[in-house]
């Protein structure tokens, strides 16, 4: 009577093993599927960098605004397509500074103690997939 009680635990110790595992596996494949594209992201990126870069130093007075335009409805789209993908922008101007999440380039002087070791100006946005970050901020950093 023993022996089949030791037969059986055995068994359904070896079967919940088997489905533990299986779920494990499946796990395992859903995060790679989820993550899979971050080699085509990261090089798509960027693009997004270039973008925003070509709007920080157009013109103001008016000449190209067709062109402008059209520009911004690119990058609308791109970001359109991957957000949709699970990719997120971040912008930390004005946050507290944090080395995991940011990258210093340089402190800048403040005067005011508000700005101190706060993020004041954005180089390069950072970006995260499905919420893990694939690419810190470039950021300047307010000193007093």
């Amino acid at each position: 009577q023993s022996e089949k009680q030791e037969y059986l635990e055995g068994w359904q110790r070896a079967k919940a093993d088997l489905i533990n595992f299986k779920k494990e596996a499946e796990e395992s494949r859903n995060k790679f599927a989820k993550f899979a594209t971050e080699d085509l992201i990261t090089q798509i990126i960027p693009v997004l960098d270039s973008f925003d870069m070509a709007f920080a130093s157009t013109d103001s007075n008016g000449e190209g605004q067709n062109w402008l335009k059209g520009f911004e409805h690119i990058r609308t789209q791109l970001l359109t397509v991957l957000q949709a993908n699970g990719i997120e922008q971040i912008n930390p101007e004005g946050e507290q500074f944090d080395p995991q999440h940011h990258e210093s380039l340089e402190t800048i002087p403040v005067e005011d103690k508000a700005k101190d070791n706060r993020v004041v100006e954005v180089v390069q946005k950072g970006y995260s997939l499905n919420g893990r970050q694939i690419r810190a901020a470039k950021v300047k950093v307010g000193h007093i």
